[in-house]
């Protein structure tokens, strides 16, 4: 299917308003165009697929290192600290000793840091 013929499609899905797909319907004073347009722009985003150059690493701290760069206590006062701030783990993995734990991005931390005057 072309990328016209999609278009041609979505323009009779979306919306289903019964005034037909027209500028500005008299019906429901919808703007289809703009509806169809929003959903070709993410088709056309996700057929493009990944990007050509790959995403690089996301730096990730357990929270023992975020308490270091925060200036807590420790690891606990850390992770109520990034709870609190809505910064979620982005994964686990297995520690030394095997107990799990939590990974959080580290940019998002030195971010809500510097945001409330935390550290530089």
């Amino acid at each position: 299917m072309t990328r016209e013929e999609l278009e041609q499609q979505l323009r009779k899905l979306i919306v289903g308003c019964p005034g037909g797909l027209q500028d500005t319907c008299p019906f429901c004073h919808c703007n289809c165009d703009d509806d169809v347009a929003a959903a070709m722009a993410l088709i056309d985003r996700y057929a493009a697929g990944p990007a050509d150059t790959p995403a690089e690493p996301v730096e990730e701290w357990d929270a023992v290192q975020a308490a270091e760069y925060l200036g807590y206590r420790d690891a606990a006062a850390a992770r109520s600290a990034l709870s609190r701030w809505g910064i979620q783990k982005v994964r686990e993995k297995q520690a030394d000793g095997g107990r799990m734990m939590s990974l959080y991005p580290a940019e998002a931390i030195r971010a809500e840091a510097a945001r409330r005057g935390r550290r530089a």
